[in-house]
């Protein structure tokens, strides 16, 4: 049996009202919790969190028959890493998403807790997720949205990835969140409304859903892990 949603949203550890959001981009929403995290049983890792995300998507793509190219993968904060993962491990398997969207995201994991504890952090962990090395080869179309005051992950990671993107000729958007902080933030304004924007796999051919409610063949499918 086929999704009859076109677009599957992969959401990565996103604060969005997912349902509520939902009837504006016309999407199924779905969150996927990491193991050891909330009420999931397991441990907590980056190799755990990763098999889950990727676990999630299969059941869409491979199970129910959602095209590759009608997911957007949506990672906030911590998610933004599983995120450009499932695009990297997609790509590297020969399909494409429609797109990815990061919401304060961290150049890499060690940077951003170098941020917290010094550099000492790279010599007492080891990376897991690089989402600046990553970000360098996804030809899929990526959006930034980072707080311009995030007192946990700084502006300037989203600015950095979204500078790379355009050094190395990739399709890139930046929304800075104009006094925003990690967590508070104009859902509507700041996230919603950009997310809505982005070209969803060709589904709306670069319109906005917020003003496109009535274009044929555009229902969406939100997967938030």
């Amino acid at each position: 049996m086929r999704a009859r949603s076109h677009v599957l949203h992969v959401l990565c550890h996103a604060l969005t009202p997912a349902r509520s959001e939902a009837a504006h981009w016309r999407a199924l929403v779905v969150l996927v919790e990491y193991p050891g995290y909330g009420l999931s049983p397991g441990r907590a890792s980056s190799a755990g969190i990763d098999r889950h995300v990727r676990a999630a998507y299969n059941h869409f793509t491979v199970t129910l028959g959602v095209p590759a190219s009608r997911v957007v993968l949506f990672g906030c904060s911590v998610g933004t890493g599983p995120a450009a993962a499932l695009a990297g491990a997609v790509q590297a398997a020969g399909a494409k998403v429609g797109a990815l969207v990061l919401q304060s995201p961290y150049t890499s994991v060690r940077d951003a807790a170098a941020h917290i504890v010094g550099n000492v952090a790279y010599f007492l962990m080891a990376e897991r997720w690089d989402n600046a090395a990553r970000l360098r080869g996804l030809t899929c179309p990526v959006l930034v949205v980072h707080g311009t005051s995030d007192e946990v992950i700084p502006f300037s990671h989203g600015a950095a990835l979204a500078a790379l993107r355009q050094q190395v000729g990739l399709p890139i958007s930046l929304h800075a969140q104009e006094g925003a902080s990690h967590n508070v933030f104009r859902t509507k304004e700041d996230l919603s409304v950009p997310i809505a924007c982005v070209p969803l796999g060709g589904c709306l051919a670069g319109a906005c859903m917020y003003a496109s409610a009535d274009a044929p063949g555009c229902a969406c499918a939100v997967l938030a892990a």
